[in-house]
C-alpha cells in the first residue's frame, strides 16, 4: 500500500510543486534550517496502513510505497539523522549542508539558529561561559539600553559586564571609554581618580622640565 507518514523531528520536505507538497519518499525528508546531518542515518521500523493515499496532504510529509504481505504491520525505512546546531554556529538552509561558526562580532546563543545575530554597539561576543552571547567591551559598562563608556578618570579593563574603577594613584585618563588608564610622566605622581594629566605634579626637587631644581 501507499501511504502518508510525517517527516521526523527536526526535517522537513522542502520541494514543493505547483504549490503542494511533492508525492516524494523518505529521501525527500532533508534537516531543516538550524540542524545538519544527511540522510539515511538512522534505521526505524515504520507502522504500515492499509489506506492508499495518491497525494500527501500540506506539511511536512513522505509517502512509502511498498509492497508487503497482508499480514505485515511495519516497514523498516532509513531515516534522516539530524542534529541541531550548537551554540555559536547556526545554518540558514535546509538541506545535508554542516552548521558554520558565528563570524567576528556576531553569536548564536541557542542551540539550533538558523543566522547569527550582530552584537550591538559597544558590545563584543564574550569569553568562556560567556562566549555565546554579546557584552560589554573594555572601557564599557551595563546602561539602562546600552553599553556605556567609563567617564574621564575611571576604566574599565575587560570584556564583560563589570563595573568602572578609578584610576590608580599616579595614572590618569583624559577620555571616556578607556580599558586602562595612562602612567603619570616621569618625575610626577597624582592622585587616584585624576582626568587630566595636568593633575600629575613634579615631585619633589623636579621642576616642570623634568631637571632638579
Amino acid at each position: 500500500p501507499r501511504t502518508c507518514h510525517a517527516c521526523p523531528d527536526s526535517t522537513g520536505n522542502p520541494t514543493l510543486v505547483d504549490g503542494q507538497e511533492r508525492n516524494g519518499d523518505i529521501s525527500d525528508c532533508v534537516c531543516l534550517e538550524g540542524y545538519e546531518g544527511t540522510s539515511g542515518g538512522v534505521t526505524s521500523a515504520k507502522s504500515v496502513s492499509s489506506s492508499d493515499e495518491s497525494v500527501c496532504s500540506a506539511g511536512n510529509w513522505y509517502c512509502m510505497s511498498t509492497v508487503v504481505s497482508t499480514n505485515a504491520s511495519t516497514v523498516s525505512v532509513s531515516l534522516p539523522a539530524c542534529t541541531a546546531c550548537v551554540a555559536g554556529t547556526s545554518k540558514s538552509e535546509r538541506g545535508a549542508g554542516t552548521c558554520s561558526s558565528c563570524g567576528p562580532g556576531a553569536v548564536a546563543a541557542n542551540p539550533g539558529a538558523e543566522t547569527c545575530t550582530s552584537c550591538p554597539q559597544n558590545t563584543q561576543p564574550g569569553e568562556g561561559e560567556e562566549r555565546n552571547g554579546c557584552v560589554c567591551q573594555a572601557g564599557y559598562v551595563p546602561g539602562s539600553e546600552q553599553c556605556e563608556a567609563c567617564p574621564a578618570g575611571q576604566f574599565k579593563g575587560g570584556l564583560g559586564n563589570g563595573t568602572c574603577e578609578d584610576c590608580a594613584p599616579n595614572t590618569y585618563s583624559d577620555d571616556s571609554g578607556r580599558a586602562s588608564c595612562t602612567a603619570c610622566p616621569d618625575h610626577s605622581s597624582g592622585e587616584g581618580g585624576s582626568s587630566d594629566v595636568d593633575n600629575c605634579v613634579c615631585n619633589s626637587g623636579y621642576g616642570l622640565d623634568g631637571e632638579e631644581s
